[in-house]
């Protein structure tokens, strides 16, 4: 499988490596959480966390002290540095890699969850506010159920969804050549392996545009043409390879495109008659309006990065486009519950459902393990993760003024409830 960290240290750009010792390798992230955002990896590859034991204990401390070095060279102080490791299955990347960021104050605004248990809400809570100005002495607006979050690649998992009810309306087919529904966008396949709507949805499309670091809140978003073909509007848009699995951002954006031209809908259209209708999200949109929560880097500060500013960055809508509450996602949770398990009343027939079974990792958005299901969605100021735990969903939203990188030193036990999950959680990030 090819692995987009091994790529970066085989090519060895200086424009992009900033700290090459021959075992290991520094690189900015390509999406940051923070002002100073580098990646620490190994060069030799290795999986997640939860393939490390204790012959691997002088490498990280070996991690750890470059760490230090890069960090304490930006000339950033000891109390506004953090270092460490997602927790699995929270990785998009399977190769090690460690988070070094620059977080001021190291607190975050606001924090919301819900779980589900035995096909109904059973907890809600949330803390904070939703909007911090930058000077202490300002009013501070507090979170409520009706806050909406920006969640991120969280996104994703609706629309596959939405498109499998689309393979049930008979509006599409997972194994068709996309070919077949777009004719206004040229391809040049490098693979030429056929490339379907099943291969996009589940990431194994790798395409040249891959990643969108988000617009202004003020600026229009480009068109379909413009995400992938670039702002000289090439001739055709480059696959590289097909089948083997790398997280592509532009794969959504076709997909988004094909949903448009078949139902002869807008996108926004789509998603509420296929998912937020049909599963009562009636607080949740693909547009940006309603009671939007600001996202927050800094300590009282708004994000402000380069043209992603202030109240959020917008995205495309099938990447990232997704503003919705933890109550609203709880109640997708119960419907994509009902897929799975092929109930009478689910949102899919019981031979599109079988869809969402698979042994492979990532199916559908979701990553997958041992029949559990999970996603992380992230933008800039945002952090949001839904996972279950045997049959009960927990689900939360943040606004960043931290990392929510699980520090190497801090070990969540697996039978924590939910409830004590959560409360340890706001401990961890609101606690001194």
């Amino acid at each position: 499988m090819s692995c987009v960290f091994c790529d970066i240290v085989e090519k060895n750009d200086s424009n992009i490596i900033l700290y090459n010792d021959g075992q290991f390798v520094a690189f900015k992230d390509i999406s940051p959480a923070a002002s100073v955002h580098f990646l620490l990896i190994p060069k030799t590859h290795l999986g997640n966390i939860s393939e490390l034991n204790n012959s691997h204990s002088d490498m990280l401390s070996r991690m750890k002290e470059i760490a230090d070095r890069l960090l304490n060279d930006q000339n950033i102080l000891k109390q506004d540095q953090v270092v460490g490791f997602h927790v699995p299955p929270f990785v998009f990347v399977p190769h090690l890699h460690l988070h070094l960021e620059k977080i001021y104050g190291g607190k975050p605004f606001g924090i919301t969850c819900s779980t589900v248990s035995n096909g109904t809400i059973s907890f809600e809570s949330s803390f904070g506010y939703s909007k911090a100005p930058f000077l202490p002495f300002f009013t501070k607006t507090k979170l409520t159920r009706d806050t909406r979050f920006q969640v991120g690649e969280i996104s994703q998992v609706l629309v596959s969804l939405a498109i499998l009810r689309l393979v049930d309306q008979g509006l599409v087919d997972l194994d068709q050549d996309i070919l077949q529904y777009i004719a206004d966008l040229q391809f040049r396949n490098e693979s030429q392996e056929k490339v379907t709507i099943r291969k996009l949805v589940n990431h194994l499309v790798d395409i040249e545009y891959q990643y969108f670091q988000g617009y202004s809140a003020n600026q229009k978003l480009p068109s379909i043409q413009e995400l992938l073909l670039g702002k000289s509007m090439k001739k055709d848009i480059l696959i590289k390879s097909v089948g083997k699995y790398r997280y592509n951002e532009a794969g959504y954006v076709i997909l988004q495109h094909i949903m448009e031209t078949v139902a002869k809908k807008p996108f926004h259209q789509i998603m509420y008659e296929q998912i937020l209708g049909p599963c009562g999200m009636d607080n949740s949109s693909f547009e940006t309006t309603g009671n939007l929560s600001v996202g927050h880097i800094w300590y009282c500060n708004p994000i402000y990065f380069k043209k992603r500013v202030y109240p959020y960055a917008s995205y495309p809508p099938a990447v990232k486009g997704l503003w919705t509450t933890s109550k609203d996602l709880a109640l997708f949770l119960i419907q994509f519950c009902k897929c799975v398990n092929e109930e009478w009343d689910s949102l899919l027939s019981p031979l599109t459902s079988i869809n969402l079974k698979s042994t492979k990792p990532e199916i559908f958005g979701w990553h997958h393990e041992n029949d559990l299901y999970s996603v992380q969605g992230e933008t800039i100021g945002f952090k949001s993760i839904i996972r279950n735990y045997e049959n009960d969903y927990v689900h939360f939203h943040n606004i960043l003024a931290k990392s929510t990188d699980i520090p190497i030193e801090l070990k969540l036990e697996k039978q924590l409830s939910l409830k004590d999950f959560f409360f340890r959680w706001l401990n961890y990030m609101f606690g001194k």
